[in-house]
């Protein structure tokens, strides 16, 4: 992982501009919603059904926003 990283646990909802290029599940996760991209102006697309990521699974996706529960560090 190269540049910055923010860890997220709990119950989230963050969005950042510019973007991060994914994220490591550090337990299982549920996203409920998620602005693809690096722009964080728009409304997250709000998943149904919700996304579940297990624990330790790497998801390599370039995005503003995410709302969900669970834990993860997001890298940009």
């Amino acid at each position: 992982m190269a540049g910055a990283a923010a860890f997220y646990s709990g119950s989230f909802n963050f969005s950042t501009e510019g973007g991060f290029g994914g994220f490591i599940a550090t337990q299982q996760t549920v996203i409920d919603a998620v602005t693809w991209g690096l722009v964080s102006g728009s409304a997250p697309v709000v998943l149904n059904p919700k996304l579940t990521i297990a624990a330790g699974v790497n998801m390599s996706v370039t995005f503003a926003t995410l709302v969900g529960t669970g834990s993860i560090v997001a890298y940009k």
